[in-house]
């Protein structure tokens, strides 16, 4: 018997790979999705199709593994935002999480600019949901090249357009397991959104090398509103590179 999908899906990657998974005729059981206004497309695509959809919450999406039996559902993680209980976790079938780093290199958010500050090897990786923050076993991964130069932003469009490619490539594999897990030895650094948050500022009187400040600046330049900060005295003014 063909195991049902619980998704927890958003944004613009959420919105492709559901679609294509309906188009593929899968088995959705059940679609969550954050309710904000940029995933509204999400809902009104399980409308169109007649597919459950609620606004994500921790009550109610235990509540359906709870309900049925054990391993009915595969657990789907496609951009999802929240990070998901062990509990919730350990009742499914089994899980499937996309995220946007060469798993283990880079743990955590801002995985683009992690990757170009710390010079670690890029790409993409569908993994198991786990306890720790990606730390699931790995269905499958795909480097990604990128150059000294690189932008933050540059790099960021490529893991969007590499993750979709790969999950469209793999799942049937994956949904049968003939595929072989690569083991997550969880042992890169993990970044938060404070950490990002403090490394983007650029400090007055700091020494910094030449090369270190030049790949801070691009790794976190991701727009005019989003970009490293250089801080003089009480004031802080953003900062980005353009070479000619």
């Amino acid at each position: 018997m063909r195991k049902q999908l619980v998704i927890i899906t958003s944004g613009h990657v959420g919105y492709e790979l559901l679609n294509w998974l309906i188009q593929k005729n899968s088995k959705i059981f059940h679609v969550f999705s954050t309710g904000n206004k940029c995933d509204s497309q999400i809902k009104s695509l399980c409308l169109k199709y007649k597919i459950k959809y609620s606004n994500y919450s921790k009550k109610n999406i235990l509540q359906i593994f709870e309900k049925n039996p054990p391993n009915k559902f595969w657990l789907i993680s496609l951009w999802n935002p929240y990070i998901l209980s062990h509990n919730l976790i350990k009742k499914a079938y089994d899980t499937v999480n996309l995220h946007p780093s060469y798993l283990p290199y880079v743990r955590g958010n801002d995985t683009a600019a992690w990757t170009l500050i710390k010079r670690e090897i890029a790409g993409v990786s569908i993994n198991r949901l786990h306890q720790k923050l990606d730390c699931g076993d790995i269905w499958a991964r795909k480097k990604i090249k990128y150059k000294n130069m690189t932008k933050g932003i540059e790099l960021y469009d490529q893991m969007i357009f590499e993750i979709i490619v790969l999950f469209k490539l793999k799942w049937l594999k994956i949904y049968n397991k003939n595929i072989k897990l690569i083991k997550n030895t969880c042992k890169s650094f993990e970044k938060s959104r404070n950490d990002t948050n403090k490394d983007r500022i650029i400090y007055w009187n700091k020494n910094y090398k030449a090369s270190e400040l030049i790949y801070k600046i691009l790794a976190h330049d991701f727009s005019d509103k989003s970009s490293a900060l250089l801080k003089y005295k009480s004031k802080k003014y953003k900062i980005r590179i353009q070479f000619d």
